[in-house]
């Protein structure tokens, strides 16, 4: 009877064992192919753009003539530059009243405008700067819509970020410009004077960071009146 006995209880612990040691293992070739997916799904999430983490771009202001009044009524509203207190005001581009040294900074409330922002004017266009095989920097093609500017004249301010370009003193010398038919016409130059002037934008509208002024009032495109799709890109060639 012991001896019965004995052997049961060996039976049962051997049972119990076995039972527990099942539950208790796991799969590692499964637990490795669920962290890999997880580390992938992370890494993903890490590195989604964001307006402090993507390259840096370049961006297109659109203003059409008719939004002038409420351009000029907006940014009487805002601080002045302090550097020329007495100065001339830039209250935008359709004013007739150039940018210069002295108000240049002015152009830090045009460019932080709501209206830009919430659908009121054209939608601050976006675009790369790359370098071509031949070692030349310019600024990707860029489309304006006719009927979103409502077929009218309008002034294209593009502001470059300094650390965009393969040195702190380059330019976009050059622009190139197509109407619906995309035959660009004979690149013009741009303003010079214009372009020597650097904003250091420290704002939430756009990344942060010091860019160069450029702008179509120029050559012979000046302002153009957009009809149908209006193309325009950078157009830099070697020297």
């Amino acid at each position: 009877m012991k001896l019965k006995q004995l052997f049961l209880a060996i039976f049962a612990t051997s049972v119990l064992f076995v039972s527990c040691t099942k539950d208790d293992v796991y799969d590692p070739v499964k637990q490795t192919s669920i962290e890999s997916t997880q580390g992938e799904d992370l890494r993903t999430m890490s590195t989604s753009p964001t307006v402090s983490s993507v390259g840096p771009k370049v961006y297109i202001f659109v203003e059409p003539q008719s939004k002038l009044n409420m351009i000029v009524s907006y940014l009487k509203t805002r601080p002045r530059s302090t550097q020329t207190p007495t100065n001339t005001p830039f209250y935008g581009f359709f004013t007739g009243s150039p940018i210069k040294s002295t108000n240049y900074t002015d152009l830090l409330n045009y460019i932080d405008m709501p209206y830009w922002y919430n659908g009121t004017l054209p939608t601050v266009i976006q675009s790369n700067i790359t370098q071509t095989s031949a070692g030349v920097y310019n600024f990707g093609t860029v489309k304006i819509n006719g009927p979103l500017v409502n077929n009218q004249f309008v002034w294209i301010m593009v502001l470059i970020p300094v650390n965009a370009t393969p040195n702190p003193n380059w330019r976009q010398s050059r622009m190139s410009s197509a109407h619906t038919n995309m035959i660009y016409r004979t690149p013009f130059n741009t303003n010079s004077t214009l372009s020597d002037y650097v904003l250091n934008y420290t704002g939430t509208r756009i990344p942060v960071g010091e860019y160069r002024v450029y702008s179509t009032y120029s050559g012979t495109e000046l302002r153009p009146k957009v009809v149908g799709d209006f193309y325009l890109k950078g157009s830099n060639t070697l020297p």
